[in-house]
């Protein structure tokens, strides 16, 4: 196993604010998001039929994920051709569910080979059009799923089981899951308010987000500069509930910790935490008081941003692009205002982004806890050239 950094070269994005890196950087320093009603027969059962725009992101995943992933592999001026020893993960809760949907709500026959290993196949699709060569593989595990695709990704290429992977989350908006939101009573009515003391819910997204993860070596043999570096990583798993995360937080605590301190960082060289933070009463609860106790050594306070509250819960999507949004607070060095939150919860002792907050310290914490108990964090550092 070489000692050499893991760095991000590339990403690509779809979210509420559209295509591109650059549309997400300036919807998140415009400080705007994007609510719509979604109105139809498949939610007419939904008292909350609201959630993030999505008009501008294609329904198909197969087709958003191609157009990220093309975005990314561009920013990191890589061409797959040939042996290139190049893995493919992917992080999804619901992967190519439209198909399916579509098969049951248009009463259309539903092909299972197709939707299981022919063209309707997320994984399968996207290996064979970029010709990986490498480790395939989809993780789902809810809305972590993309921490733990990027912290194995980070895992492959220290193994030397790959030179660079192709690291996606993706999700869509499916009627199946607004209507379970809608019966557990998670969606709120006026749009997600992340540890706000008015919250009331999560307020569903669609998106994707791509990052390239190689070697630092590779990505400078090409000229280019690397965006980030991926730290440690941590997790762990409540197995306390389908749906509750564990009351006391002390398995949320622990995969934070040991992300730290796989990272070789102390506390106070976080500059800011991306939380899990979906805008519903225990949750945001849970987690604020696992932060509130592990952050409390801390000299400063670290700002902490809930992405969801700008571009909705996008599922598997959320972690990569909390880190993609990461990545931008360091070239912007601020910690981005978290919108839809306007008065911090006396129960949610932190440093909420009201407004935006500059940062210069050289590490992001990232948080995904999912249903089952199954909890990833990750730390993505400034990256610094050594050599």
């Amino acid at each position: 196993m070489e000692d050499d950094k893991i760095v991000i070269s590339g990403m690509g994005v779809f979210t509420s604010y559209g295509r591109g890196i650059e549309l997400l950087r300036r919807g998140l320093l415009e400080c705007k998001r994007h609510l719509i009603s979604l109105k139809n027969e498949n939610t007419q059962s939904c008292n909350v039929n609201l959630i993030f725009d999505n008009t501008s992101i294609p329904n198909n995943c197969i087709e958003m994920l191609t157009l990220s992933i093309n975005e990314a592999l561009e920013m990191a001026c890589l061409s797959l051709t040939g042996k290139n020893r190049t893995a493919l993960i992917i992080g999804t809760g619901t992967g190519n569910i439209n198909y399916f949907e579509n098969c049951i709500f248009e009463d259309k026959d539903f092909d299972i080979d197709k939707f299981c290993c022919g063209s309707e196949n997320l994984l399968q699709s996207i290996a064979n059009k970029y010709s990986i060569d490498s480790v395939v593989s989809c993780i789902s595990t809810g809305c972590s799923s993309s921490n733990y695709a990027l912290s194995y990704a980070s895992s492959l290429i220290k193994l030397g089981k790959c030179d660079k992977v192709i690291c996606c989350g993706i999700e869509t908006i499916s009627y199946i899951v607004l209507n379970c939101f809608n019966k557990m009573n998670g969606a709120d009515p006026t749009g997600i308010k992340p540890f706000d003391k008015k919250r009331l819910g999560s307020t569903a997204g669609a998106g994707s987000g791509v990052l390239i993860i190689e070697k630092e070596k590779d990505v400078l043999k090409r000229n280019i500069t690397p965006l980030a570096e991926i730290g440690g990583y941590g997790y762990s798993c409540d197995g306390y509930n389908v749906i509750v995360p564990q009351p006391n937080g002390m398995q949320i605590k622990k995969a934070m910790k040991d992300a730290i301190e796989n990272s070789n960082i102390s506390l106070d060289e976080i500059a800011a935490v991306y939380a899990h933070g979906t805008g519903t009463k225990l949750n945001d609860s849970i987690e604020s008081h696992a932060l509130d106790e592990l952050l409390g050594e801390c000299f400063f306070t670290p700002p902490v941003v809930a992405m969801k509250g700008n571009i909705g819960h996008t599922g598997g999507a959320s972690n990569i692009l909390a880190a993609c949004a990461a990545i931008l607070s360091f070239q912007e060095n601020l910690a981005f205002k978290t919108m839809g939150t306007e008065s911090i919860d006396e129960d949610c002792r932190l440093n909420v982004t009201i407004n935006s907050q500059p940062i210069t310290n050289s590490a992001i914490l990232i948080n995904g806890f999912a249903f089952g108990g199954n909890n990833a964090s990750l730390i993505l550092k400034r990256y610094i050239n050594e050599n």
